[in-house]
């Protein structure tokens, strides 16, 4: 077994260094994705340990979190009605998907309802398990399948076509402290460990992006 998480983590580290090399969009993350994906559809004994990737959401929340600045929150307040609208449609495309793979796929109710619903892939699955679902590796693989695309697609896109925001940027240096960086991984951590202690679905990176944005929006 750790042998498999060792080489999961080197074919990882691979795909990332080469996608950097290559000058992909977002590297880090497609890279690894991509590589790690290609060896396990070819059935290679690699794997990632539970704790790892629960650390890794963490880490992305806070990540996430430190983006919700007070400017940002001013931007959300006054887009706050398209927010809504999206959330909205998101949910309406998930009874339209649930609909079809249910009707057409001849699956259960329950089973069609997690495979079409917008969430994390991993807590897609354990609530389908949690709620009875007959077929949990068609939820799996439709999250799965539905992540890969989006994440592969909509960044090589706008790369070939050249798209880019309307919102200019400048590249700044981050004033922080290690002593600081400590008390926010306390503090997320305590987060993290409540929502998780009241079953709330990935609450690695709920708790992650819940506390940092609330320190971030707050100055």
């Amino acid at each position: 077994m750790i042998k498999q998480i060792f080489l999961g983590f080197l074919v990882a580290l691979a795909g990332a260094l080469v996608a950097v090399a290559i000058g992909t969009p977002i590297p880090w993350l497609l890279g690894s994705l991509i590589l790690t994906a290609a060896f396990k559809i070819n059935a290679a004994k690699i794997s990632c340990h539970v704790g790892f990737r629960k650390a890794g959401q963490w880490i992305i929340g806070i990540a996430l979190g430190l983006q919700f600045t007070p400017e940002t929150v001013q931007l959300i307040k006054h887009l706050l009605p398209y927010v809504i609208a999206g959330c909205v449609f998101a949910l309406a495309i998930g009874w339209v998907g649930t609909g079809i793979l249910y009707k057409l796929g001849k699956v259960d109710f329950t089973t069609a309802y997690f495979s079409s619903t917008v969430g994390a892939a991993s807590e897609m699955v354990v609530l389908a398990e949690r709620n009875g679902a007959t077929n949990i590796a068609l939820v799996a693989s439709s999250h799965s399948l539905r992540v890969l695309l989006i994440v592969v697609l909509i960044p090589f896109t706008y790369q070939f076509l050249g798209l880019k925001g309307d919102i200019s940027t400048q590249l700044q240096v981050a004033e922080y402290s290690y002593l600081g960086l400590l008390k926010l991984a306390v503090l997320t951590g305590i987060g993290c460990f409540i929502l998780d202690r009241l079953n709330v679905p990935n609450a690695m990176m709920l708790g992650g992006i819940v506390v940092t944005a609330l320190l971030t929006a707050n100055g």
